[in-house]
């Protein structure tokens, strides 16, 4: 306002009498003021000096005096030297009043010498202050006064004594001066303003200058920023924008200010659309407070899309208001995509290293790479080694979205036709090429594009890997070199899977008959039994044994036998199906998994093998000079199902072995398939009578008998008495279960759960357990224990839990007083009661350290008198007493005590 007000004030004429210098506008506009009063005085002293002139001469010389003194105060105030014009016109005007004459001395004439004599009082007032306007003054009053007495006829100082004609003069004269003076303070009042005015005048330049430098300097500064900066007023339009956000739009500031108002789809990371009022910009606007940095992805009109990290802060006025705000983005598109694709290709790393199958990482890799880039969906296409020339889908991932019929079409198109560079199918080409193409539209969802890039390793092309996905929906655009890093993870992890694969089929591989070995039978075994036990599917096994080969080898030798064994393995090797298993199990034996197949196929294959075998013809020599033997090999095979005669792999081979065993001991050269009599001819209930009973017996379903044999082991080890009583118990509690016409399956539970009731006698301490005399009560606690942890050690068995019953439970009464639960009447099962019985038989007739064993008799006896009391179930016992007498147990001699028991 100040420089506005100057130049307002200042014309061209004093621009022109004084132009601007270097030390301000201030003192410039107090120096033209000064020029201006010399001059007036000047000009204005003109008439009364040429009244005061005796002569026109005089009146002429005064006139051009006082231009020529004009002239050299505007010369000098040109020059800036105002002060000095200023002493000039003091000086003139003395000398002219002091050599005036005055021929008559008249008021007049005194009147122009006292104006005379105020003008340079004046000027000194007022250009130099008080101490010379004092001087001036002074001088000029006695220059006055000698002048006027010079002049006069009078007496010295006739003025004060003889004329009141010069009073009036006098007064004037004092007047003039006073007003010099009061001129003088005015001018210093307005000098001491104007230094004032002059100072802050300096400071305020100091301060432009300063905020001048500032200003560029802060323009340097944000111009230098690898930021975009943008400035915003309380309405929200733009301001400033720098460098950077110039070079980004491309724009000036009323252009960016223009591209700002347009729309723009702005998204937080996820994906999820943020709306103009809830930009960053417009929250701190409103005073929202905003958590910075803030990342947003911006998709601009035909631009592609753009992340950015966004802060902002208010532009607080005075009063608190926000009067407008900064938004500083910078663009970390391509930092954060590089920092996913990291993300992504270490996650496909891990699940390329982890993978062991093709299936299993082509699968993975594709599920991640549909969730992380937002596709509709992806495909590894591979090279079908079965059909030359043509393709196959290794993996594929598909979202809802993605429409089903271009799936099925493209699948279609993939394996149906060849690998060519004019193929109707992108994969196709890109195998045959091994160009990636990228942002192909499909003709069948034009909103769907794809993107493919070879599975290429050492020059070798595998596949392709497919991407498809609408443009739209994408978070990131795809980028080529980042496929094409994918792509050379997954090949590489496939090419490690063939090289896995042929590794493990070499170590699963009999080097001397070239069947799997008995690594690779349980391994399928094991897989076999879990699908279809999963399918609710049969399985069955076929074993094969090569008959005398022990003496084969003996008789011609090892290198013979080993001919012996890859003549028997392709013989079983032409008769085997697609989809059946076959691998060298033992020494001389075979074995063949069946899946899905039942006794029907198990027996034709048995009996294809053994005719295969013995149509063979097999020469072999002794001797280098000896003439070649003809002979011919036999084989016995045995065959079982699953889940009909075993629950398990382990029982399944069991079962099978059993029957071949039993096909060797029938002569050999036979196929006999596993039936109820085997396990009854290996495992007789009594010795010599156990070959007459003709009820059905099978290997148990739901059980191990490797985990039963394993328990039972662990008894003997601890206590050969309780090994013994258990396989006893296990005897009688079958026969009483069969006598009873009892289930299978309730007599194979009893079978079992003889062996292994008294399991929990495990946990008893050695001196309890083997004490020979009576136990004391804390003993007996301790013994007592033995039917809870038994109870523990069969419940870690899933096989083996529907024994629980038997095991905990054995030792309960009819009348409540058994442990440890104290049932009573029909609450405890039958089959405990069952096994109750022939516990309680075996334990008393059998030798124990404590007691002799008794006779049948005596146990007998002792069963009745339990049910009397109420103990025993009397039907249970009747039973088991028939069965004793049956079979001889109670000799013919016992009759009368027979007799004498019954009437009891």
């Amino acid at each position: 306002m100040l420089q506005i007000q100057i130049a307002n004030l200042t014309s061209s004429w004093d621009r022109w009498l004084c132009p601007q210098g270097t030390q301000g506008k201030l003192e410039d506009l107090q120096n033209r003021r000064i020029a201006h009063f010399l001059i007036m005085m000047a000009l204005l002293g003109v008439p009364i000096v040429i009244l005061s002139v005796r002569s026109v001469a005089s009146a002429a010389i005064s006139l051009i005096g006082t231009l020529a003194m004009v002239g050299v105060i505007i010369v000098l105030s040109r020059w800036q030297h105002v002060r000095l014009a200023a002493w000039l016109c003091i000086i003139v005007a003395m000398l002219m009043i002091s050599f005036n004459t005055i021929s008559t001395l008249t008021p007049i004439m005194v009147l122009a010498q006292v104006t005379a004599m105020a003008f340079p009082i004046v000027t000194a007032g007022t250009v130099f202050g008080a101490r010379t306007c004092f001087a001036v003054a002074a001088f000029g009053t006695g220059l006055l006064l000698i002048t006027l007495q010079m002049h006069s006829s009078l007496a010295p100082l006739p003025l004060l004594d003889q004329s009141r004609g010069y009073i009036a003069p006098l007064l004037y004269m004092t007047c003039a001066i006073a007003l010099g003076l009061r001129g003088f303070q005015r001018a210093l009042r307005a000098a001491d303003r104007t230094e004032e005015l002059s100072a802050l005048n300096q400071q305020l330049a100091a301060l432009l200058q300063e905020s001048e430098a500032t200003r560029q300097e802060l323009h340097l500064v944000m111009d230098t920023m690898l930021e975009s900066l943008m400035i915003f007023d309380a309405q929200g339009e733009l301001r400033y924008i720098n460098r950077a956000g110039r070079e980004y739009l491309g724009k000036d500031l009323e252009g960016a200010r223009q591209s700002t108002q347009q729309p723009v789809r702005m998204t937080d990371m996820h994906g999820h659309v943020i709306n103009p009022e809830e930009y960053p910009i417009a929250q701190t606007l409103k005073g929202v407070s905003t958590h910075s940095p803030t990342t947003v992805r911006c998709y601009f009109p035909q631009q592609k899309m753009v992340i950015y990290s966004m802060r902002t802060a208010p532009l607080p006025a005075a009063d608190g208001t926000i009067q407008g705000a900064i938004l500083t983005i910078r663009d970390i598109t391509r930092q954060t995509q590089h920092q996913q694709h990291l993300e992504i290709l270490r996650a496909v790393a891990h699940i390329c290293a982890l993978g062991a199958t093709e299936l299993s990482i082509t699968t993975d890799v594709l599920r991640l790479l549909v969730d992380k880039l937002h596709l509709g969906g992806a495909i590894i296409v591979m090279l079908d080694h079965e059909r030359e020339g043509y393709a196959r889908i290794s993996g594929h991932h598909f979202t809802d979205t993605f429409p089903e019929v271009v799936r099925e079409q493209h699948h279609q198109r993939v394996t149906t036709n060849p690998i060519s560079p004019v193929a109707n199918s992108t994969a196709l080409r890109t195998i045959a090429t091994g160009v990636a193409s990228f942002d192909a539209p499909i003709l069948e969802a034009e909103e769907f594009h794809l993107s493919t890039v070879p599975l290429c390793r050492d020059e070798k092309i595998w596949g392709a890997l497919v991407c498809c996905y609408e443009p739209s929906q994408l978070l990131d655009p795809i980028v080529p070199d980042f496929l094409a890093s994918i792509a050379e993870e997954i090949v590489g992890a496939l090419q490690r899977t063939v090289l896995y694969e042929e590794a493990r089929q070499m170590t699963y591989l009999d080097p001397l008959t070239g069947l799997h070995n008995h690594r690779a039978f349980q391994d399928m075994l094991h897989h076999q039994v879990a699908t279809c036990t999963a399918a609710n599917l049969p399985l069955a096994l076929v074993t094969v044994d090569i008959d005398e080969f022990r003496y084969f080898n003996a008789h011609y030798g090892h290198q013979n036998g080993d001919r012996a064994l890859r003549m028997v393995a392709d013989c079983i090797r032409h008769m085997v199906r697609d989809g059946e298993f076959a691998a060298r199990y033992g020494g001389e034996e075979f074995a063949i998994i069946l899946p899905t197949m039942g006794m029907e196929r198990a027996a034709e294959l048995s009996q294809l093998i053994l005719q295969a075998v013995a149509q063979e013809y097999f020469e072999v020599t002794t001797s280098e000079d000896a003439e070649p033997d003809t002979t011919m090999l036999t084989v016995s095979v045995g065959y079982a199902v699953f889940p009909i005669h075993a629950s398990a792999g382990s029982s399944l081979v069991k079962a099978a072995e059993l029957a071949l065993h039993t096909a060797k001991r029938a002569g050999r050269n036979l196929a006999v398939g596993y039936n109820t009599m085997l396990l009854e001819e290996t495992m007789p209930l009594f010795s010599a009578n156990t070959a007459q009973m003709e009820s059905e017996v099978t290997l148990p379903t739901g059980a191990d008998l490797e985990a039963v044999q394993a328990l039972v082991a662990a008894i003997d080890l601890r206590d050969g008495y309780t090994a013994a009583h258990s396989e006893g118990v296990s005897r009688y509690a079958v026969a009483i279960a069969r006598a009873m016409h009892l289930s299978t399956e309730q007599v194979e539970t009893l079978r079992l759960g003889g062996y292994v009731h008294d399991v929990g006698k495990i946990g008893v301490p050695d001196n309890v357990l083997r004490k020979p005399g009576k136990l004391t009560d804390e003993e007996w606690i301790a013994m007592r224990a033995h039917t809870t942890m038994g109870e523990a050690i069969v419940g870690r068995m899933e096989q083996l839990r529907h024994l629980l019953p038997l095991v905990r439970w054995h030792h309960e009464r009819l009348d409540g007083s058994g442990y440890p639960d104290g049932l009573s009447g029909n609450a405890i099962p039958l089959l405990v009661r069952v096994l109750a019985v022939a516990d309680v038989f075996e334990a008393f007739t059998a030798e124990r350290p404590y007691h002799p064993g008794r006779t049948a008799m005596e146990g007998l006896m002792m069963l009745r008198r339990e049910v009397q009391t109420g103990k025993m179930d009397e039907n249970i016992v009747e039973h088991f007493a028939r069965i004793l007498f049956e079979q001889g147990i109670i000799s013919a001699e016992s009759a009368g005590e027979r007799d004498i028991l019954d009437a009891a």
